[in-house]
Formats: structure tokens, C-alpha cells, sequence
């Protein structure tokens, strides 16, 4: 189909990837947005951004004052 010949095109995150996998795809792609594959089918995408945000909201809830 379309859609799996645009996949095999992109760089893809598999459900299970760890942050630094999902991480290493993302700068090895220079994409912004990945789509996301469970047992090989298209369940959404990811955003760098949204990884980065909960990341920094996360640190800093960890500073203490």
C-alpha cells in the first residue's frame, strides 16, 4: 500500500523504543515528528517537542529550592 511504502521510507519508533532509542531516531532523522509502529501496523505519531517538554517539567520538579 501507500502508506507502508512511505514508511519504509521514514524513520519509524516502534512502541516499545526506550527515550534514548526514540531519541537517536529523532537526530539521525533531523525529523520533528515520527510516526509510531506497534507490531508493525501505525498506531500515531511523536513529537520531539512533546518528549522535550516532559523532560524539562520533570527536571524541574526535581530542583529543589
Amino acid at each position: 500500500t501507500k502508506a507502508e511504502d512511505v514508511l519504509s521510507q521514514t524513520e519509524t519508533v516502534n512502541f516499545d523504543d526506550g527515550m534514548e532509542l526514540v531519541m537517536e531516531k529523532f537526530e539521525h532523522s533531523k525529523k520533528e515528528v515520527l510516526p509510531v509502529l506497534k507490531s508493525g501496523k501505525f498506531i500515531g505519531f511523536i513529537y520531539k517537542i512533546d518528549i522535550l517538554e516532559a523532560y524539562r517539567k520533570r527536571v524541574k520538579e526535581m530542583v529543589i529550592e
